[in-house]
């Protein structure tokens, strides 16, 4: 199958291990696409205020940023997602306003349209992703486990959200819910053999943004560049004559036959004689 203007001839890119990785494969009739899903941002303790808390503000555009990073990262490592999913539900507009910065830099609009207790209209929604799609999800947090499971009937997934997220970066402020959780990702990566068949979870990680309080803090963590698994030999190689560090644009146009028939031989993954696996 075609992925976003790369030849057939050219290698494909496939999950490996707890998340999506990009990694050269011989094309094959396997299809993946991955879901991120988080908590919208910091919110007011008063729960009359349907906004995001100005620490969920400065979250928004702090996500926005690092998800917009030209360097594929553990969290998106196919670059930034195609999809943008927010919940409705009338006393809270912060899961839309978290994904706006996000909305703007990328130039895709947000998807608000189902609440956030359908979870059989948010399956269909996932059922109609196409092959190398990324969707990036901001829900309600005791919600978030729930949409999982809906994707995720053999239990992968944790069946609970956090309470508190211990990372380095940052400690959630008291006045935040008592310092509650809002920093994770949970990422499940979905399998088909191909379109007759419908999408069903491989893999589940629990991941961090490595958020510090502020839109400027260096991104870290999940959101660091570089961080996707495929990258990670690069480390310790001389400097490469391609950037396989592709930007968002360089994913669009494609790739040159050269620069992935390179990438393809030094990621670590390769790719057999004749395009056999």
């Amino acid at each position: 199958h075609e992925l976003r203007g790369i030849p057939p001839s050219m290698c494909r890119s496939l999950p490996a291990g707890a998340i999506l990785a990009l990694a050269c494969l011989p094309a094959c009739a396997a299809e993946w696409v991955l879901v991120n899903i988080i908590r919208h941002g910091e919110r007011y303790d008063d729960k009359s205020n349907t906004h995001l808390h100005p620490y969920g503000l400065e979250r928004a555009e702090y996500i926005a940023k690092c998800v917009m990073s030209p360097a594929p990262t553990l969290a998106f490592p196919m670059g930034a997602p195609g999809m943008l999913l927010a919940s409705v539900r009338s006393t809270s507009t912060r899961p839309r306003e978290t994904l706006e910065p996000l909305a703007r830099d990328a130039g895709i609009e947000i998807d608000n349209r189902i609440d956030y207790k359908d979870m059989a209209k948010f399956k269909r929604y996932v059922a109609n992703m196409t092959h190398g799609q990324t969707l990036f999800v901001a829900w309600q947090h005791k919600w978030v486990a729930r949409l999982a499971k809906a994707l995720d009937p053999g239990g992968l997934a944790e069946r609970h959200y956090p309470k508190t997220c211990d990372y380095d970066e940052w400690d959630e402020p008291e006045e935040i819910q008592g310092g509650y959780c809002y920093d994770v990702i949970w990422q499940l990566a979905l399998y088909r053999h191909n379109k007759s068949f419908p999408w069903r979870a491989q893999a589940f990680s629990q991941m961090h943004m490595g958020f510090a309080g502020s839109r400027h803090s260096t991104c870290q963590q999940a959101f660091r560049p570089g961080s996707s698994p495929a990258h990670w030999n690069h480390l310790y190689e001389t400097p490469l004559p391609f950037n396989c560090n592709a930007g968002l644009e360089n994913w669009k146009r494609g790739w040159s036959a050269a620069k992935a028939e390179w990438c393809c031989a030094h990621r670590g993954v390769a790719c057999a004689v004749g395009g056999a696996e």
